[in-house]
């Protein structure tokens, strides 16, 4: 991962105008081209972890490293504090190591039990530690409560973490149930191991493409 410089060029040009910006990032795996000895020398005698534990820590070493320099880039261009944003990823990496390494009595200390990933927000309008679990599902209402994009017609398939109602468990993706179910939530397990197959739909068959065209030549209008 480099700090794109085409965005941080644009940056500098584009004035006051709002605009959404995506990074997408494979960095995280274990056979990544960056490379860092003095680190992984580092991690091996303070932990002394397996060598594929080592190599994802070290990996995920330098993407916070790298996320950082991002972010004060963006702060050297006076954008930062009108801007939010959200650190999130589709799936950890440990792959099929995952359960060796859970077994060693070091990767049980750094390594969750489940196949957690981050959903940060930087600059969010409301401040909150969500200690319970959500889903990724919830990412999209949450998001749409903290920009305040009340207009926006679909919510989403999943429940924002704004709602003091929203229940504290997810589905994974091998249909289990992740965190505390309210007695007799039948209806709303089943909703969300529905939403796995509805979404998979709707990118397939690229759902939204006439939702999103009408949404924008509505507020050109």
């Amino acid at each position: 991962m480099t700090i794109p410089i085409l965005f941080l060029k644009f940056l500098k040009t584009s004035g006051n105008d709002s605009f959404l910006f995506l990074l997408l990032t494979f960095l995280i795996q274990f056979k990544a081209p960056i490379y860092n000895p003095c680190i992984k020398e580092l991690f091996r005698k303070q932990f002394g972890i397996s060598i594929h534990l080592n190599d994802y820590m070290t990996m995920a070493n330098y993407t916070d490293y790298a996320i950082g320099e991002f972010i004060e880039n963006i702060k050297r261009q006076d954008r930062y504090k009108n801007t939010m944003i959200v650190i999130t990823g589709d799936h950890e990496g440990l792959a099929d190591h995952r359960d060796y390494i859970i077994k060693s009595e070091a990767g049980r200390q750094l390594v969750s039990l489940y196949r957690f990933v981050p959903f940060i927000v930087l600059n969010s309008p409301v401040s909150l530690r969500y200690d319970k679990v959500m889903g990724q599902v919830d990412i999209y209402p949450t998001l749409l409560d903290l920009l305040g994009l009340d207009e926006y017609s679909w919510r989403g398939i999943g429940s924002s973490i704004l709602h003091k109602e929203k229940p504290g468990y997810a589905i994974d993706a091998g249909m289990q149930v992740i965190g505390k179910v309210p007695e007799g939530d039948k209806k709303g397990v089943e909703h969300l191991k529905k939403a796995w197959e509805i979404s998979d739909y709707m990118i397939r068959y690229d759902y939204f493409r006439n939702y999103f065209f009408s949404l924008t030549e509505n507020r050109k209008n």
